[in-house]
């Protein structure tokens, strides 16, 4: 994930095969927040890197703003790591 503010960091996948980049963005505070989960292929790709940001803490909240495969595609892999995490849509 890319620092791209303070607290905030960004994760990009551009998906050849429809010609789209999906973006998650993190923000890592008292309660962290994963905005989008993101397709399933990007969120395999981010995983790795919201973990070693939050290290043994855990996930509190995914907002995902509309239900496109493209922000809530990846969420099951999410809840799979995350089981505990509340959602906001």
């Amino acid at each position: 994930m890319l620092k791209i503010y303070d607290d905030l960091y960004q994760h990009s996948l551009y998906r050849e095969e429809v010609n789209v980049s999906d973006h998650q963005y993190f923000l890592d505070c008292s309660q962290p927040t994963l905005i989008h989960a993101g397709s399933h292929d990007a969120a395999l790709d981010m995983l790795p890197g919201l973990e070693k940001l939050l290290g043994k803490r855990e996930l509190s909240y995914v907002f995902i703003s509309h239900l496109g495969a493209d922000e809530c595609g990846g969420l099951g892999l999410i809840l799979e790591k995350y089981p505990r995490v509340r959602i906001i849509c």
